[in-house]
């Protein structure tokens, strides 16, 4: 939805940013040993949500939201579910895509 409405160099610009400092900020807090793109993902999704909601000529929106992203967030911030699960660079690309919705939405008004 991204690539189609803002363009390639929108989206790769999104994705490298999102999981170089989710990974980064990752690997300061816990250390090695991990690998994914869930800071990506939760990036993208908070991004799409709030910049969509705030500037709704973007062309963003969720069709539906089912609290399936809110639910696993609880489970990997509980430990004695998920044993060792790791939560920085969710909540770091989580909170990144929010900041980079909210500002964007500001420059296109």
């Amino acid at each position: 939805m991204i690539e189609e409405r803002q363009g390639s160099l929108t989206l790769l610009i999104l994705v490298l940013a999102l999981a170089m400092v989710s990974n980064l900020v990752q690997y300061f807090v816990a250390g090695g040993g991990f690998a994914g793109m869930s800071g990506v993902v939760y990036g993208l999704l908070s991004y799409i949500a709030l910049r969509g909601k705030l500037d709704r000529r973007c062309g963003l929106f969720f069709a539906a939201l089912d609290g399936g992203d809110d639910g696993h967030l609880v489970l990997c911030m509980s430990r004695r579910i998920l044993g060792s699960a790791i939560i920085t660079a969710h909540i770091v690309g989580l909170v990144m895509g929010t900041i980079w919705g909210f500002f964007s939405s500001l420059r296109h008004r």
